[in-house]
C-alpha cells in the first residue's frame, strides 16, 4: 500500500474519480472541492494524497483552507490513516480538522490521538439528503429568481447570518461573506425567493457528473413558518433538475428536525451521515 500526494487537481481527479463517483452523491464535498479546484486553484496552498492498492486508489485526503476531508473503502483505513500520519509528521502538516463521512471520521480521530497530542471538539453530525424528485410543488407565496449585482447587500448579510447560524465551518468576517456574495452572484448561483421583496435564499454549489447540492438555505427569523424556504428550495430544485441534473444533495444540521422535516417534505431522502470536527492541541 502506497501513498501518493498530487500537485494537479485534474490529475488527481483522473486518478480517484471511480472510487469517488461510487457513491457521487454521498461524495458531493470532495468531487466539488476538486471541480472548484480545477476551475480555480487560486493562491491557497491545498493537499491531495491518495492511498493505492494494487494501482488502485482505496482513499482519499483532500485539504484546502479548512478541515481535512477524507472518503474512501473503510477496510483500509486504519493502515491508510497511519502512512498518512507519517507523512504528516514528517512534512510537518497541521491538519486542523477533519470531515467525512461519520464512522470514518470516527476511525480516523481514534488512530490520529494515537500519533499526535490533540484533542478532538465536534462541531456537527450532518444528514445527507438526495432528491430525485420533488413530491411538492414551490407554493404561490412567491417567485424564484437569480440574485442579481443590486442584492449583493441583502445576500451579504444573509451569508454571515447563516455562517452564525448553521455553518459549521464557523461564522465568517463580514469581507469574506461579501467576497462569497459578489462571487456567487457573479456565477448566478444564489438565489432568491421573492414576495414583494426577497424572504428566502438558497444556492447552488459543487456540480458533479450528475448531481448538485444545494447550501446556504436561509430565511430571515421575521419571515420563517410561512413556507417561504420550503418553496424556495423546491423551486431551485425543481429547476436544477430541469436543467438536466439528475439529483439534487443537501446537508443538514443531524440535530435541527424543524428543517430535516422540511426537506423531507419536499421529498429529500437520508443517504448517509457526514461529521465535522477541528483538533486542539493538549497543553
Amino acid at each position: 500500500m502506497q501513498l501518493k500526494v498530487f500537485s494537479d487537481p485534474k490529475s488527481f481527479l483522473e486518478k480517484t474519480e471511480d472510487l469517488l463517483m461510487e457513491k457521487e452523491a454521498e461524495n458531493n464535498f470532495p468531487l466539488g472541492k476538486l471541480g472548484e479546484l480545477i476551475l480555480d486553484p487560486g493562491p491557497e496552498n491545498y493537499l491531495l494524497a491518495m492511498l493505492e492498492k494494487g494501482g488502485k486508489p482505496v482513499m482519499v485526503f483532500i485539504k484546502t483552507g479548512g478541515p481535512l476531508i477524507i472518503s474512501g473503502d473503510e477496510d483500509f483505513f486504519s493502515q491508510g490513516i497511519d502512512l498518512f500520519a507519517k507523512f504528516s509528521k514528517e512534512e510537518n502538516l497541521k491538519i486542523p480538522g477533519v470531515f467525512g463521512p461519520t464512522s470514518h471520521v470516527k476511525s480516523f480521530v481514534e488512530k490520529w490521538e494515537e500519533f499526535f497530542p490533540i484533542i478532538w471538539r465536534e462541531i456537527m453530525e450532518q444528514r445527507i439528503f438526495r432528491l430525485d424528485k420533488p413530491r411538492i410543488e414551490p407554493g404561490e407565496n412567491g417567485k424564484l429568481r437569480t440574485a442579481q449585482e443590486k442584492d449583493i447587500e441583502q445576500v451579504t448579510q444573509w451569508v454571515e447570518m447563516f455562517s452564525k447560524e448553521a455553518d459549521p465551518g464557523g461564522e465568517i468576517p463580514p469581507a469574506l461573506a461579501r467576497e462569497k456574495a459578489e462571487w456567487g452572484i457573479k456565477k448566478k448561483e444564489f438565489f432568491l425567493w421573492e414576495k414583494g421583496k426577497p424572504v428566502s435564499m438558497a444556492k447552488k454549489a459543487r456540480p458533479t457528473k450528475n448531481g448538485v447540492a444545494i447550501t446556504m438555505v436561509y430565511t430571515p427569523e421575521e419571515y420563517r413558518k410561512k413556507g417561504y424556504g420550503t418553496s424556495c428550495v423546491t423551486a431551485l430544485s425543481k429547476k436544477l433538475l430541469g436543467e438536466g441534473y439528475k439529483f439534487c444533495t443537501l446537508f443538514t444540521d443531524a440535530k435541527n428536525p424543524t428543517s430535516n422535516k422540511i426537506y423531507e417534505a419536499i421529498g429529500f431522502r437520508e443517504i448517509g451521515f457526514t461529521l465535522i470536527g477541528k483538533f486542539l492541541e493538549k497543553n
